[in-house]
């Protein structure tokens, strides 16, 4: 545990350190965001990787990953996050049925407590390409944290997990 807690306090350092190089640009007033989770059908989709790989026969998830409020748009990612932002984390599924979708984010600390549960419902179309949006309404402290993104359609469910890290938010002297 020990060992754990010095490496977890050495890459905090680290990070704090190298922030303002390794964090990236970010815009200088944030974007408008929409709380909760949203469904949005993906217009004018490609079926051309449908007929190369063939097309799922029911729910499937491509990615997710996080943004900010402070990036550029809802495709911009990084692999650190001020204490200032207000992150979103951002999902592809695919659904080739018209049923009830129900989408989950969980973030939970290092300590393995629950920061965050966010959950809602959508009605999908069949044959259908759909981003999803998870919006935090309010900062995360400094630390590490481990989302849990599910989406669940009947009997199937598809989902994905990753670690991330708020660090502090870099000050103008630095």
């Amino acid at each position: 545990m020990k060992i754990l807690s010095r490496t977890l306090v050495a890459i905090t350092l680290i990070a704090a350190v190298t922030a303002p190089v390794l964090a990236g640009e970010r815009l200088r007033q944030p974007r408008p965001i929409q709380p909760g989770m949203t469904f949005t059908k993906v217009e004018g989709q490609s079926t051309v990787a449908g007929l190369g790989i063939g097309t799922p026969r029911g729910l499937a998830m491509f990615d997710a990953w996080m943004t900010s409020d402070l990036m550029i748009s809802d495709y911009e990612t990084e692999s650190l996050w001020f204490d200032t932002e207000l992150v979103k984390v951002v999902a592809n599924i695919y659904t080739a049925k018209a049923r009830r979708t129900l989408g989950s984010l969980i973030v939970k600390n290092a300590a393995g407590q629950t920061i965050v549960n966010v959950s809602d419902e959508g009605v999908t179309e069949p044959d259908t390409l759909y981003i999803i949006t998870a919006q935090l309404t309010e900062p995360l402290p400094v630390g590490y944290y481990k989302a849990i993104v599910k989406y669940r359609q009947g009997d199937a469910t598809v989902g994905q997990q990753f670690w991330f890290a708020v660090i502090p938010t870099p000050t103008q002297a630095e």
